[in-house]
């Protein structure tokens, strides 16, 4: 009976422990189908490739702070499980210090060569390569919020906080980020969604 009962407990924790990450899927998912349903309908297919290459480029900087921040499950979960609060803060500091320049350095890579981004991923409408460089630009804006949110999230999942974890991606992706990006839409285009995202 103990050894079912420190099982299912094992279970539980396991379980727990991944509903950050579940939910994030889930909200992006949703969050995506409902976005994607309004662009199409609303502002049509050409700013529908606009929108979709834009928000690919998020993947150039998920790269990049994923592979800094995915430190925090394991230096810091061991730290924590030790309960070494000096060692927690240090490697917290590091990564934050870290996130702070990388984060801006992608910025300023996009601000300078969006056109670069958009021949990544073979995006070829010339028409339309002024309004996605517009895009990439004011999305870029966004890329230290998202690293430092990433660092929250990432940090309060390995020290077992499931509800401050859940509930910041819940606030992020879809009680903010689909209403304020449908209605910057409907109010001045594809443009505004990427400028209301920061």
């Amino acid at each position: 009976w103990k050894h079912l009962k420190s099982k299912a407990a094992f279970m539980t924790e396991t379980v727990k422990s991944g509903i950050p990450s579940v939910s994030l899927l889930l909200m992006q998912a949703t969050g995506s189908a409902v976005i994607n349903a309004n662009i199409l309908r609303t502002l049509g297919q050409d700013m529908m490739a606009v929108y979709a290459v834009t928000v690919s480029s998020m993947q150039i900087l998920k790269m990049c702070v994923e592979g800094i921040v995915g430190v925090i499950a394991t230096i810091a979960g061991v730290l924590y499980g030790e309960m070494d609060v000096f060692g927690i803060k240090k490697i917290m500091k590091r990564i934050i210090a870290i996130v702070i320049v990388v984060c801006p350095a992608l910025t300023a890579f996009f601000m300078a060569f969006p056109g670069s981004v958009a021949k990544l991923y073979g995006f070829s409408l010339t028409e339309l390569l002024p309004v996605l460089n517009t895009c990439l630009r004011f999305f870029s804006l966004s890329f230290l919020v998202y690293g430092l949110n990433s660092i929250m999230q990432n940090y309060y999942r390995t020290i077992g906080q499931i509800l401050p974890a859940t509930l910041t991606t819940v606030l992020e992706l879809f009680l903010i980020h689909v209403p304020v990006s449908i209605t910057a839409m409907h109010v001045g285009g594809v443009k505004s969604m990427f400028f209301c995202v920061f």
